[in-house]
């Protein structure tokens, strides 16, 4: 019996250190598998923030060129609008008599279909109807021109012509006159609400600066 007991004890220390290298690699095992899990979810986070990162940068950039493509639209818009106004401003000033200046309506009309495509761009860009309000702005100039040429033509008409008819004509280019003169103070509105409409659009802070004289008259 004797004889067998080293043999027993090897068998002993072989079978318990057996056990513990099999238990020492299954706790190695679950130490590593939850080393990798932690790092897949650091990594996973580190992605996701680069991907959010990347994503707000793409945002301030987009909003950026969005914002200086309406500035430059409605900037387009109003340096034609306002040139227009001057040049219908210099009208008034030949029909009383205080210049002798010839109004190019064919220019003026050229200049104001100049901004179509600012004007499409606010309709694709912009989300306070920047759009709606260059329309109605384009059809009061427009609409202000033709008065102010017809005024012109007929103006001219009247000095050769007598007796009633020259009457009937007189009257008529006042009517026509009342007619430009509204269409004109509608446009000078309309191009002070652009303006307000475009500082809105663009988060511009409002300082409470009432409009130019000559918009609101």
């Amino acid at each position: 019996m004797s004889a067998w007991l080293p043999l027993i004890s090897a068998l002993v220390i072989a079978t318990v250190t057996t056990f513990g290298i099999v238990i020492n690699n299954r706790a190695n095992t679950r130490a590593i598998t939850a080393a990798d899990e932690r790092n897949q979810t650091t990594l996973e986070a580190a992605q996701r923030n680069i991907e959010l990162s990347n994503s707000a940068a793409d945002t301030r950039e987009h909003d950026k060129w969005r914002r200086d493509a309406v500035l430059e639209s409605v900037s387009s818009i109003l340096e034609v609008s306002e040139g227009i106004l001057d040049a219908l401003r210099r009208f008034e000033a030949r029909q009383l008599g205080s210049t002798e200046e010839e109004t190019d309506f064919t220019d003026l009309r050229t200049r104001l279909w100049s901004v179509s495509n600012s004007a499409l761009k606010l309709q694709i860009l912009s989300t306070h109807h920047l759009h709606r309000h260059t329309s109605q702005l384009q059809r009061g100039l427009a609409a202000a021109i033709n008065d102010a040429e017809s005024i012109t033509r007929m103006s001219r008409t009247a000095y050769t012509d007598s007796g009633t008819a020259q009457l009937k004509l007189e009257d008529d280019i006042r009517k026509r006159g009342q007619d430009y003169s509204s269409a004109r103070t509608k446009a000078s509105q309309i191009l002070y609400e652009l303006m307000e409409t475009t500082r809105k659009e663009l988060r511009i802070p409002d300082h409470g600066v009432p409009p130019p004289h000559h918009y609101s008259s």
